[in-house]
């Protein structure tokens, strides 16, 4: 018996919906046709069929607009078979399958439904569901007590998928994951720089480690989904992962692993520590390289059960993986992974420094060299005794990762750090010093004219589309708040050539505190011009490290004495945040790897596709449930991309 895709997709929809014996017919004609519904792969013999299933398991297109964009479409593709003197049986068969959605158009509401049904879930990359403790928003139905209860979280699974990924496709694994060529000459690069974080490592044990580990980064951040900009706005915390060598866009090299929203997780924090252990759980298991031999909460599997068969036996023929790097905001550090606070007096997890210290020498604002809390940077063991409350699930269960792993980057401890309140304060003194017009809003549409002349004689690739007052100060009073420019990380990064050459031309020669702008300025500018030219290199030569941490100190030295004399003459400017003692630490973790390979650039641009997906599926769904269409459409997207290739 053949069945026609048409027919097919028809029949895997009957199998899960209709009548008792709809379902039983449509089961044994797939049976005997050789199809399943879960297992399906449709043909994508249409460039547009795969760009519109991509587009939906993105969040970019709805079922609805799937069918309709289809069938126009196919119309038009018949249409020119028939003038050409060809059988309308030619059409492409993924363009007649996404045509018949929603019983080809005329039941919309079910064009979601049967489109999931048309792709199945991919054969080889099964989600793992785990039952964890969420909080219910509206508790009604489940009694006085009812404001907790078990939910099913999907996981994607690192170790399935990296041993999905490797029987699906060896040469994409090899590109994917840079086994084993660039991790040798990784590891031999991490050993001449003596880091820290390979010290007495247990990988180091396994023969010819360096050619089977692979280094990873795992990333963790929420992003506002439902209601953005209103008081009651919901974020989603996602969880992902990626290789270090990876190359290509984002959606290409990042990973999933799970999500939730924050107003789920419940108060005692068992949520988080639930899906946290899954996560260590399965990193365990790649780091072994073997399937496990036990869940996740330590129960043995039975012998005869698949998961009982698999334990023990090889992942990848012996490839593995190793956590490296532990990426994320400040905020993600304090809370998912129990951080000391930015704003505590003891604000730092990499050395001693304290606000109210014994003397100026050890508060985390003074960057001088004789600095008492820069010669004394916290080991492993004094960084884990000043946790006596507790470790983070994955410091716990890998006691080879250590604040070491944690990486500080340059999009948020420069770009949205650092460069804000510097960018903004020369902004107002440009904008209410230095500039000749007497009226502040006519010098700021002077300096956004200049700022625009300097975009288009040096191509700046990303740009503001404007600038105001409002932009870094409040107008209404300009001398009553710290100035802090705002924008998104790329477009401060890009406007710093432009502040440099706007202070050039307007600063008053011979003035010592202009003077003292332009060198901090300039220190940025060569901050950046390192970080970039090394973007592509796993390391930084020696020299170039060495360039970068001078320049950070020396600029932050700098800034200092410009906060304490703007504080002399009470003026609320050059505001010392706390980034700025972060900044030290950064440039001080560029002597090991690659500071843009630690930058969250590509985690954040995925994140911010995750919330697309997140928005698509949030019409009906319960917010606890969230997780599960987003992962379904993720690793639908997944398998049809990789099927493709």
């Amino acid at each position: 018996m053949s069945l026609t895709d048409a027919d097919r997709t028809v029949l895997i929809a009957r199998s899960s919906r209709g009548g008792r014996r709809q379902r039983q017919r449509a089961q044994l004609l797939l049976h005997a046709d050789g199809a399943t519904a879960s297992t399906s792969v449709p043909l994508l013999d249409s460039d547009l069929g795969k760009h519109l299933i991509f587009a939906w398991c993105w969040g970019e297109r709805s079922g609805r607009s799937v069918q309709r964009l289809a069938q126009l479409a196919l119309r038009g593709e018949i249409a020119a078979l028939i003038r050409a003197g060809q059988s309308p049986d030619f059409a492409s068969r993924c363009l007649v399958m996404l045509s018949k959605l929603g019983n080809s158009g005329r039941s919309p509401a079910n064009c979601t439904r049967d489109l999931r049904a048309a792709l199945g879930s991919p054969p080889g990359c099964q989600t793992f569901l785990a039952e964890i403790p969420v909080r219910v928003q509206k508790p009604k139905r489940l009694g006085r007590f009812g404001a907790m209860t078990a939910s099913m979280i999907p996981f994607i699974l690192p170790h399935v998928f990296f041993a999905w990924i490797f029987d699906k496709n060896r040469p994409l694994f090899d590109s994917m994951f840079g086994l084993p060529s660039m991790c040798e000459s990784f590891w031999r690069g991490v050993v001449e720089r003596r880091d820290p974080r390979i010290a007495m490592h247990p990988m180091c044990k396994v023969r010819h480690w360096m050619q089977i580990f692979c280094p990873i980064s795992i990333h963790g951040d929420a992003v506002p989904c439902v209601q953005v900009g209103k008081h009651a706005a919901k974020s989603f915390d996602t969880i992902s992962w990626l290789c270090l060598f990876s190359q290509g866009t984002t959606l290409w090299v990042k990973h999933l692993i799970t999500g939730i929203f924050e107003h789920v997780k419940t108060i005692s924090g068992s949520t988080m520590d639930a899906i946290w252990t899954i996560v260590a759980w399965s990193f365990e298991a790649l780091f072994n390289g073997e399937w496990p031999s036990h869940d996740w909460k330590g129960n043995i599997y039975d012998p005869l059960s698949s998961e009982g068969i698999l334990a023990g036996t090889p992942l990848a023929a012996g490839f593995r993986c190793v956590i490296w790097l532990l990426k994320g905001d400040l905020e993600h550090n304090r809370k998912d992974l129990k951080f000391r606070g930015y704003g505590a007096n003891e604000p730092c997890d990499w050395c001693p420094c304290h606000v109210h210290g014994p003397s100026p020498k050890w508060w985390p604002h003074y960057f001088e060299d004789d600095a008492e809390w820069m010669s004394r940077l916290f080991t492993v063991l004094q960084w884990r005794a000043i946790h006596p409350e507790g470790l983070h699930i994955l410091f716990v269960r890998m006691p080879y990762l250590s604040h070491h792993n944690v990486a500080l980057d340059e999009l948020h401890v420069l770009y949205l750090g650092v460069y804000m309140p510097m960018l903004g304060s020369a902004m107002w003194c440009l904008v209410y010093r230095l500039m000749p017009a007497g009226c502040a809003e006519t010098n700021m549409q002077q300096l956004w004219t200049r700022i625009s002349d300097y975009y288009t004689e040096n191509s700046v690739s990303t740009q503001f589309s404007s600038l105001n007052l409002a932009s870094f100060i409040d107008p209404s009073r300009p001398r009553l708040q710290y100035p802090s420019l705002k924008g998104k990380g790329a477009e401060l990064k890009d406007l710093l050539g432009a502040i440099a050459d706007s202070w050039r031309h307007y600063k008053r020669e011979g003035n010592r505190g202009d003077d003292l702008v332009l060198e901090c300025l300039q220190h940025l500018m060569s901050i950046q011009e390192i970080v970039d030219d090394g973007a592509k290199d796993l390391f930084l030569d020696k020299a170039e490290s060495n360039r970068l941490i001078d320049h950070a100190r020396s600029f932050l030295q700098k800034y200092s004495h410009l906060a304490k004399a703007a504080f002399d003459e009470n003026d609320c400017l050059w505001s010392v945040i706390p980034k700025c003692h972060y900044m030290w630490h950064w440039a001080d973790q560029s002597k090991y790897i690659s500071p843009r390979r630690a930058a969250c650039f590509i985690d954040e641009d995925f994140v911010g596709k995750i919330k697309t997906v997140v928005k698509s599926v949030m019409h009906g769904t319960a917010a606890r449930r969230a997780s599960e269409p987003v992962c379904r459409k993720f690793i639908t997207a997944k398998e049809r991309w990789y099927h493709c290739l």
